[in-house]
């Protein structure tokens, strides 16, 4: 779905935008303007088959509610909130919640100063790997009674990466920080082909098969159209039968 000619500068509620868009598997969000959001609540909820939400271009910082902004979206890998100023949002609880398939989450820039709700926020995020919260900040306001719950059913082998260890210990406790992990580098992306950390491309330059470029690869006498036709031919060729067994 490609929303680039949509104008949505004074939009202020984008509740239930894309809710229940079953049959979505993408998304082209780059000139979405939501700074004038003040509600997303169930924005992207039910998006069955979506892997992938880069809503990296979002203006969040007048956005107050963004309960189940992302909810269960049950093969989603993983979603670039990269540029989320979170300063004002007072309501986040099941951000993420049933999100079987979620395998990594940066949220290092998240700032939850003046959030009242983050109740079962990642529940149920029985694949997540790496979560960021390298900035999360508890405010007195926030109700520790519903932590266990944020972090219910999450794998014990997942990592996570917090600046303060006593935060830590006050939303998971046994855990302990490990932002040392190369998957939490400021440069680092999850690649959701290779299920591996990866390190971002420079800005300005172009990425095609996992590799970073200068130029556009679409545009270079269509080497990777070569490329594919030579492999798929070596392929076919592996699988006959060799002169002297026919």
């Amino acid at each position: 779905m490609n929303l680039t000619n949509l104008i949505t500068d004074n939009v202020t509620n984008m509740e239930y935008m894309f809710y229940q868009c079953w049959s979505l598997k993408e998304l082209n969000l780059s000139n979405f303007d939501t700074s004038s959001v003040i509600n997303m609540n169930y924005m992207f909820s039910h998006c069955d088959k979506i892997k992938f939400i880069d809503a990296s271009s979002f203006n969040t910082t007048n956005v107050e509610k963004m309960q189940d902004l992302f909810s269960y979206n049950e093969k989603m890998i993983t979603v670039d909130v990269s540029s989320f100023d979170t300063s004002n949002t007072k309501n986040m609880r099941a951000l993420f919640y049933w999100c079987p398939s979620l395998k990594y989450v940066n949220l290092q820039n998240f700032d939850t100063s003046s959030t009242t709700t983050i109740s079962h926020i990642f529940g149920h995020g029985l694949s997540l790997n790496f979560l960021n919260l390298k900035n999360f900040i508890i405010s007195n306001d926030i109700d520790v009674s519903t932590f266990e719950e944020t972090f219910l059913y999450i794998p014990n082998s997942a990592k996570y990466c917090l600046e303060d260890q006593q935060t830590i210990n006050s939303l998971i406790p046994g855990k302990i920080s490990e932002c040392s992990d190369p998957c939490f580098q400021e440069n680092m992306k999850f690649d959701i082909e290779l299920n591996i950390c990866k390190e971002s491309c420079d800005e300005g330059q172009y990425e095609l098969k996992n590799d970073c470029y200068d130029e556009n690869p679409d545009n270079t006498k269509g080497f990777y159209k070569d490329y594919d036709n030579i492999r798929s031919e070596e392929h076919t060729s592996e699988l006959q039968s060799p002169d002297h067994l026919v």
